[in-house]
């Protein structure tokens, strides 16, 4: 076990070699009582930080849930009005401007939440979690969908502006596709926006 004092503790076990052999058992039982508390210190110091992280992971998960919906009801301010012109949403309900803005945020956050999903799901399957960090992984799995749909409806809105240099997009299609990667590998999407300035990405409409 690694924790705080176990450099401590070997430096003294490994100097009970060098003890005379009155002192020894003294010195030997000393360690034994020495070596218990430590290592029950580091055990409560880490359920304290485990317990205090899954506060911490139910706090985000709450917020997150707050910041995706308010940002859900403010998209027709948030994006431009003009890039829902012939997208789905106008062959289901129409022309409605507002019900058509909030309809496409909503279709652009179910790939995002399904590709953070997937990616977590992918990652959870190739780990092996204990029963202390079963909750923790838990709630970090049902974190990802969440962050998987902000970051796709933050994109959604920031791509209907054109205001991403190089990046030029006219296709519905092509916001399904950002929208699921950007929910798979945020990490991923960041370093295909840094490279797509050199190659210009421009699709046509249907």
């Amino acid at each position: 076990m690694s924790f705080n004092g176990d450099d401590l503790l070997k430096e003294k076990l490994a100097g009970l070699s060098k003890a005379e052999d009155e002192a020894y058992p003294g010195q030997l039982r000393s360690l034994l009582d020495e070596a218990p508390g430590l290592i029950n210190a580091e055990i409560v110091q880490d359920r304290i930080g485990r317990v205090l992280q899954i506060n911490r992971l139910r706090a985000l998960r709450l917020r997150g849930l707050v910041v995706l919906s308010a940002f859900l009801l403010a998209t027709p301010l948030a994006t431009n009005i003009e890039s829902i012109v012939d997208g789905p949403s106008q062959l289901i309900i129409g022309r409605g401007v507002m019900a058509c803005s909030w309809m496409n945020a909503v279709a652009m956050m179910i790939p995002g939440a399904v590709g953070g999903f997937l990616s977590g799901l992918l990652q959870a399957r190739s780990t092996r979690v204990t029963l202390s960090e079963y909750l923790e992984s838990k709630l970090r799995l049902e974190l990802r969908p969440l962050v998987g749909a902000l970051v796709a409806l933050i994109l959604y809105a920031i791509l209907s502006w054109q205001v991403l240099p190089g990046i030029t997009i006219v296709n519905a299609g092509s916001y399904f596709l950002i929208a699921f990667l950007s929910g798979f590998s945020e990490r991923y999407f960041l370093r295909w926006l840094k490279a797509a300035p050199e190659n210009q990405v421009k699709t046509r409409r249907r």
